[in-house]
């Protein structure tokens, strides 16, 4: 049997790559081991997930769900305890929410999201091999998927023209090409925790994180009664591998769990008068990457090709952007196999600025944590990594922000706003890929002094459509509405800055 994709693993990742691909015409079969019982995990959707849910069409299902609707993060970070941090409230802008769910719950969701798209489940069974089929001249390149379940005797080989990698942390594809660095292991002790009454906080829906010396906790409501408090810690330096899961040096995982909870001032306050709902486990989370993470016919999906650092909070939504990513690129190739090249570029250049943002945001508390406690070994070796390491759209967003040139033309614009941008043609170009709908494209970029990579968008305007509207045009206000009406909303500041580095960077002499 043929399938346009098999995909690896039923999680967030495969299942929101497996509906989207089913959605778009293609057959799609999702292998799923068998669902072992496992312990209620919480997981944070901030409100910047919403266009990737409603993209995935599941925005309404989990509005109906019931899931506790997060308004925020509470946070008490840093100080000593000669003079502990004082709570800082971090609501989300314009008051948006996102979302606070319980794992088993939301991939509950999505799998029979999945299901109603017409996805194949193949459960529960494993993957034992993926190999490439001898190059013939005259079909498509296949892969050959070597499959154990439950439904027949033994071994059966599927056929497949792309295999996704959605199996997280445990990685068939993955493993071989996986980078785990050696200064950031990270181990969550997690434990669920019911207070009949409510939670004495002063948002009930916030997330909850608090730091230590040796690490840092956080906790998130699955429920108006419910909470899981988990601590992140090192596990090289208060716990070990035993043979069947993580425990402490002594075997008293429990005990390790709640000496660190309580160590937190804050987070183990709230947890004196609550009842324990189930018994603490633990769970590797140390960050990693990928070498690798896209070839002809093969990509690793979400956890698979990289574990972001969880006190980045964004996991789900990177699962569900790279779940999102690796269906758009796989539809591009099976419609337009001339543009795999470009798709599969994209898919590459988009996993790694995931991975260095996070890098950079980890790097910078690290940095600033370390300074803030003498005695602070989880943040020291974290610490030592290079703390003004930018992601690449950083670094572009810095540049721009610092060019003398940029910072005029901005400042003219505020005052007068009138302009005259020079005509597209007059700006040398690159082609690249973008994500035009479902599809990527190889469409051009603009190739700025000072900037060594091509530039179609900054700050989420697309400088090529500004060059186009702005012909004739010499008012910023009925450019910006011309713009908001006809291409996407976007604020203010955001296209006063993107018409600016236009301005600063025009070429000489152009009119």
């Amino acid at each position: 049997m043929i399938h346009d994709v098999v995909i690896i693993g039923a999680g967030i990742a495969g299942t929101a790559a497996a509906r989207l691909l089913a959605s778009w015409g293609h057959d799609v079969l999702l292998v799923e081991r068998e669902r072992a019982a496992r312990p209620p995990l919480a997981l944070s959707l901030p409100p910047s997930c919403a266009p990737l849910l409603d993209a995935i069409g599941v925005r309404d299902a989990i509005d109906a769900a019931g899931f506790v609707r997060g308004t925020g993060n509470s946070v008490w970070w840093g100080g000593t305890p000669e003079a502990p941090a004082r709570l800082r409230l971090e609501p989300y802008a314009s008051g948006r929410a996102g979302w606070q769910v319980e794992r088993g719950a939301l991939e509950a969701l999505l799998r029979r999201a999945a299901r109603e798209a017409g996805v194949a489940v193949c459960a529960p069974a494993v993957v034992r091999q993926v190999a490439p089929q001898p190059h013939r001249a005259d079909a498509s390149p296949m892969l050959d998927v070597t499959i154990d379940d439950d439904q027949t005797d033994g071994a059966t080989t599927r056929h497949a023209r792309w295999v996704l990698d959605c199996s997280g942390r445990a990685g068939l594809l993955a493993r071989a090409q996986r980078d785990v660095p050696a200064e950031a292991r990270t181990l969550a002790l997690v434990a669920t925790w019911e207070r009949a009454s409510g939670w004495p906080v002063v948002e009930a829906t916030h997330t909850l994180v608090e730091s230590a010396p040796w690490g840092w906790g956080w906790s998130v409501p699955i429920s108006d009664t419910q909470r899981c408090f988990t601590a992140m810690i090192d596990p090289r330096r208060t716990a070990r591998a035993g043979a069947t899961g993580w425990s402490d040096a002594h075997g008293d995982l429990a005990g390790r769990y709640h000496a660190r909870l309580a160590d937190l001032p804050n987070l183990g306050a709230l947890v004196t008068d609550a009842q324990l709902v189930h018994a603490p486990w633990a769970c590797d989370a140390t960050p990693y990457t990928s070498r690798e993470v896209a070839w002809p016919g093969q990509l690793l999906v979400g956890d698979a090709a990289s574990m972001l650092d969880p006190l980045s909070s964004f996991g789900v939504k990177k699962a569900l952007a790279s779940a999102w990513l690796a269906a758009v690129t796989v539809h591009t190739t099976l419609l337009t196999p001339e543009h795999t090249q470009a798709a599969l570029t994209l898919y590459r250049d988009r996993e790694a600025a995931y991975v260095a943002s996070a890098d950079a945001a980890l790097r910078a508390v690290a940095h600033a944590t370390r300074g803030e406690a003498a005695d602070a070994p989880f943040w020291s070796d974290r610490g030592e990594l290079d703390p003004d390491a930018r992601a690449p759209g950083d670094a572009l967003a810095v540049t721009l922000r610092d060019d003398a040139a940029v910072r005029a033309a901005f400042a003219h614009l505020r005052a007068a706003p009138t302009l005259t941008l020079p005509a597209l043609a007059a700006y040398a170009q690159r082609t690249a890929p973008v994500v035009r709908g479902n599809v990527i494209r190889p469409e051009p970029h603009l190739v700025l002094s000072g900037i060594t990579q091509p530039v179609r968008y900054l700050r989420g305007v697309d400088l090529v459509l500004v060059l186009e509207l702005a012909a004739g045009e010499h008012d910023v206000g009925a450019l910006f509405d011309r713009y908001t009406r006809q291409v996407a909303p976007v604020t203010l500041p955001d296209f006063l800055g993107a018409v600016s580095v236009l301005l600063a960077k025009a070429p000489t002499g152009a009119a």
